[in-house]
């Protein structure tokens, strides 16, 4: 199933991806992209075979991955989309029946940009994850040549990646809408993990 929100076969169109075993699920998110106003082609799969068949011949802006699969989990899904060469810088939104506060966590320290509770979902909310998720993920792909570099410097650069990593996972907590309050109970439970200080 193809819909298309705002846009005609010659405007540029987010191209999104859908995997979600349940066809009413599939049909609710392609509702509810298009009512965001965003110019979004969007395409569905029902399984992980048939996500890994449209990964391999298409290139996508930002994969919705259902995290109960009926042959699988989302996480299997998030590592053939980080395997594929068409689809690794693709953004990726994560979506659950139910709110999982550890879910969340893996799912986000696995590289997803955001976390969904499918029960939440409105126009406005998706609209927010969807540009907030793509733009994150143009601005952490960006490749910078960097000169030949000293080991010390090298250990440098990668202390100075683990610190940006921690502190982007800070401003995407804070910055999406209910997230900071949904993932606060954990915070409080868990100052000292390393990650989330």
């Amino acid at each position: 199933m193809i819909t298309a929100s705002q846009s005609t076969p010659h405007s540029a169109a987010l191209n999104m991806l859908v995997l979600d075993d349940s066809e009413f699920d599939r049909r609710n998110l392609c509702r509810l992209g298009e009512k965001t106003g965003l110019p979004i082609a969007i395409q569905t799969a029902p399984s992980l075979s048939a996500m890994k068949r449209k990964i391999h011949q298409t290139a996508f802006d930002l994969i919705m991955v259902d995290y109960s699969l009926a042959d699988g989990d989302g996480f299997q899904a998030l590592e053939l989309v980080r395997n594929d060469p068409h689809n690794r810088n693709s953004a990726l939104i994560m979506v659950s029946g139910r709110e999982q506060v550890d879910l969340a966590v893996q799912a986000m320290r696995r590289g997803c940009e955001s976390y969904l509770c499918k029960s939440a979902l409105t126009p406005e909310t998706l609209r927010h994850t969807i540009l907030e998720a793509t733009e994150h993920r143009i601005a952490t792909t960006r490749t910078v040549p960097l000169p030949a570099q000293s080991q010390v410097s090298a250990g440098l650069a990668d202390l100075m990646e683990v610190a940006l990593q921690r502190l982007d996972f800070k401003q995407r907590i804070d910055r999406s809408p209910g997230f900071a309050e949904f993932l606060q109970g954990i915070v409080d439970q868990d100052d000292e993990d390393p990650f989330l200080t």
